[in-house]
């Protein structure tokens, strides 16, 4: 997803509840400046579990330049829409950036979603720039961020 004809502009968060690590984010405006990146995720997906190491050193190392990442959990259980269950999770894997449930997959719809997990990464202005779905991404996805962080 290099060509700029291939950009498309970000649909919003819908539908979310229960913010762990963050206030409420009613729309992505609110994040308008900074790169987002949407990491769908669900509590007991492998390729998830091993996606997170990378994700939290992502954050960890972008947070204060300006990335944002909002982790979206979507489950595949109805025992994994409680929040004390993604909350214990969050915690054993020490995330740190906004965890939101996704339990009516209403962004997993927006985005027309169909993996877990799934990164999205959407520059300064909105747009998609970049989706990737499942593991192995750390080195690609960190320069593609520096990149977009000095656009």
């Amino acid at each position: 997803m290099s060509q700029k004809d291939e950009w498309f502009p970000a649909p919003d968060l819908v539908g979310l509840d229960n913010w762990i690590n963050s206030e409420w984010y009613d729309s992505l405006t609110q994040l308008r400046g900074k790169v987002v990146m949407i990491d769908f995720w669900n509590l007991w997906c492998p390729s998830c579990i091993i996606n997170h190491k990378d994700t939290n050193k992502i954050y960890n190392e972008f947070q204060s330049q300006g990335l944002e990442i909002i982790g979206l959990h979507a489950p595949d259980f109805a025992s994994e829409k409680n929040i004390a269950v993604v909350l214990e999770s969050v915690d054993e894997f020490q995330i740190k950036y906004p965890v939101a449930l996704d339990n009516d997959f209403e962004t997993w719809k927006a985005y027309n979603n169909r993996y877990w997990p799934a990164f999205y990464i959407i520059d300064k202005k909105w747009y998609i720039r970049d989706i990737h779905f499942w593991e192995w991404w750390y080195e690609e996805k960190r320069d593609f961020i520096i990149k977009l962080l000095a656009e």
